[in-house]
């Protein structure tokens, strides 16, 4: 018996995920790199750090939202 599960995503969450993803990976870039593609006037003493934090603070809620959906899958199942 072959049961297929559609796993769907909130657009808001996969939204956010990509712009976390983004953000994490130029933060990352800015830091160990040097990649300076900042304008001057946002231009601080790690930088590159706030920003790597800030796109994981974003990418949580669908990290949090996956989880949470195995877990309800597994009681079910």
């Amino acid at each position: 018996m072959n049961m297929e599960k559609k796993l769907s995503f909130p657009l808001n969450l996969l939204l956010m995920d990509m712009a976390g993803a983004v953000l994490l990976g130029l933060g990352l870039a800015h830091h160990f790199a040097g990649l300076d593609f900042l304008p001057d006037f946002l231009k601080f003493e790690n930088a590159g750090l706030v920003m790597a934090a800030a796109g994981i603070a974003l990418m949580l809620p669908m990290l949090l939202f996956v989880i949470e959906k195995a877990r309800s899958q597994r009681e079910q199942g």
